[in-house]
């Protein structure tokens, strides 16, 4: 964690800029504040400790109005012209286009603090060869799959655990509660009519 000193007249809102030497985007999570004032005796204590939430990729010249514990909600947001600043900004690195004819609107380029880190693109690797290990197990242990309980004989315990929802995928409850939580909940619309060519049980 970094460490500054800062000159500022109030410890609950200033303004910061962010000064990095290079040009990169930066994830800032907080700023930790400690601050100090000279005793009479001339030795330094510790007056109060705050902490004033960042949560934002920053450049190097990236400048923001800081509160101390800010937490709020749109509406209640007290620096108004910042957030619109910041929403405008957004809305220019995030183009959406509608890439599939009905489908939800997706970036059209990737932003670069969106893009994966080199640690991570290693973990990706590393997890498909973990996969790659376990589909070559199941093709040499395995038949063709008849039914849908044939399912069952993939899993082993030290290479390819038997997942939490093995017991209850099969249930409406479980079924609904996947396409709700699904990746595109929004797309769901509300049936108004069951149509004709659908059979329903009366209740």
């Amino acid at each position: 964690m970094a460490q500054k000193a800062l000159k500022i007249r109030s410890t609950s809102k200033f303004t910061w800029k962010h000064g990095a030497a290079s040009a990169l985007l930066t994830y800032v999570q907080y700023l930790y504040l400690k601050v100090f004032r000279d005793s009479q005796s001339g030795t330094s204590i510790t007056k109060a400790v705050s902490i004033f939430p960042v949560i934002r990729w920053m450049n190097a010249d990236d400048k923001i109005l800081l509160s101390e514990f800010d937490c709020s909600l749109p509406p209640d947001d007290k620096n108004l012209e910042q957030r619109k600043k910041e929403l405008d900004k957004k809305r220019e690195i995030y183009k959406l286009v509608e890439k599939v004819d009905g489908g939800p609107k997706q970036a059209d380029t990737l932003p670069d603090d969106e893009k994966f880190s080199n640690e991570y693109q290693h973990d990706i690797v590393a997890m498909k060869l973990k996969l790659y290990a376990q589909a070559t197990w199941v093709k040499l242990t395995t038949s063709n799959f008849d039914t849908l309980d044939d399912f069952n004989n993939i899993y082993n315990k030290k290479l390819l655990p038997i997942p939490y929802g093995q017991q209850n995928w099969k249930s409406d409850e479980e079924f609904g509660n996947q396409r709700l939580s699904g990746c595109n909940p929004t797309l769901l619309k509300r049936c108004q009519q069951i149509p004709d060519n659908m059979s329903s049980a009366d209740r």
